[in-house]
C-alpha cells in the first residue's frame, strides 16, 4: 500500500513538473488574425524586422517575457496558446496610432 502511494506521488510530481516546464517553454511568435469567427495563425511568412521591433515594444509594454533567438521573437507557450491575447498584441504591433499614444517606437 505504501509503495502505491509513493508511485502516485512521483507521478503527480512529474505531471506538475511537466506542466510548469511546458508553460515556461518559449516558442516563435506568429501574428494572429481574426477572420470568419476564428483566430488564424500566420506562420507561413517570415516576419519583417519592423514587425519584430514593434511586437517587442508591445510585449515590453505589457511586461510579457520574450526572447530573441536568431532574429526571431519567442514567447512563452502559455501566451502563445492564448489566441485572443496574441491577436490583440499583433494588432497593437501593427497600429502606429496606438504605439505612439503609448509612447512606443513604431517602425513601419
Amino acid at each position: 500500500m505504501n509503495r502505491k502511494y509513493t508511485l502516485l506521488l512521483i507521478l503527480l510530481l512529474l505531471t506538475i513538473a511537466s506542466v510548469l516546464y511546458w508553460r515556461n517553454f518559449y516558442t516563435p511568435f506568429y501574428p494572429v488574425a481574426y477572420k470568419g469567427g476564428e483566430y488564424i495563425v500566420n506562420n507561413t511568412e517570415p516576419l519583417s524586422n519592423s514587425f519584430n521591433h514593434n511586437i517587442t515594444q508591445v510585449l515590453e509594454y505589457y511586461e510579457e517575457d520574450y526572447k530573441i533567438c536568431q532574429g526571431i521573437v519567442h514567447v512563452k507557450n502559455s501566451l502563445h496558446k492564448n489566441d485572443v491575447l496574441m491577436y490583440n498584441y499583433t494588432r497593437k504591433a501593427q497600429d502606429s496610432i496606438w504605439m505612439v499614444k503609448h509612447k512606443l517606437q513604431y517602425k513601419p
